[in-house]
């Protein structure tokens, strides 16, 4: 046994020449088939199979301040020697500098090491429905590790796309505000139309009447509509109940 990676071996047995140890009674000892078994010696001391946990994986952007996040990349079937990978970083429309902040390199693992960390700075920027991507790609395995050949990109490179959506409380908390000022603009959009209604009512003889089929305003109606125009247009100043809900009109 020894700490060095070594690819796995074979050897066959081969069963010849059977005898008898007590010769009385006649016995005797045949070979039979199968005469031959094949054994495999499978190393202990691999280096280990390198790649990501999943091929996707989805980050909530920070709203204050920048955020610097760890990406799991593990080791396993065994974990013997020193061994590396290299990582580098690719835009899509996430951008380099603007959505976040990486630097390529190679990421280590020390012998018996499972488990080891990239870290990724993704940067504060507002974003509400709108999701950016970028990836990160292991290539190069040095040291007897190999890449996990079921990952985005096979043996030869792995791949992990990262997600950068915006925080999930943060949008709720958008929607509902959001939600909350459009009621109060259809209310106000209502109450617009109302106290307009007052002002033209109050500048137009009968006006307000409810009857369409109501005959034309007589010389009456007109002079005591012009006498009584300076409080028409006075009470028309009090604003409908769709405002403070109905506490303007006290004042």
């Amino acid at each position: 046994d020894d700490k060095t990676y070594e690819s796995s071996e074979d050897f066959s047995v081969l069963l010849v020449d059977a005898k008898v140890q007590d010769s009385k009674g006649g016995k005797t000892a045949i070979v039979t088939s199968p005469t031959e078994s094949q054994v495999t010696i499978i190393d202990n001391d691999d280096a280990g199979i390198i790649g990501f946990e999943s091929d996707h994986i989805t980050i909530n952007a920070p709203q204050v301040k920048d955020s610097e996040e760890r990406i799991v990349v593990r080791r396993r079937g065994g974990g013997c020697g020193e061994v590396s990978v290299r990582y580098e970083f690719e835009g899509d429309s996430a951008v380099k500098g603007r959505d976040f902040d990486g630097d390529g390199g190679r990421l280590e693992f020390v012998n018996g090491q499972m488990e080891s960390y990239l870290s990724v700075n993704v940067k504060a920027v507002s974003r509400l429905d709108s999701v950016d991507k970028f990836r990160i790609v292991l290539s190069d395995p040095q040291g007897g590790c190999r890449l996990d050949p079921g990952r985005d990109g096979g043996p030869d490179k792995n791949i992990l796309t990262v997600m950068i959506e915006g925080d999930r409380n943060y949008k709720d908390r958008i929607h509902r505000m959001k939600s909350l000022l459009q009621v109060r603009w259809d209310k106000s959009q209502v109450g617009h139309a109302n106290w307009a209604s007052q002002f033209k009512d109050a500048i137009t003889v009968n006006g307000g009447d409810d009857d369409d089929d109501c005959e034309p305003p007589s010389t009456w109606d007109k002079i005591s509509h012009f006498i009584t125009l300076p409080w028409k247009l006075f009470f028309a100043l009090v604003p409908p109940v769709d405002y403070c809900g109905g506490w303007g009109c006290f004042f």
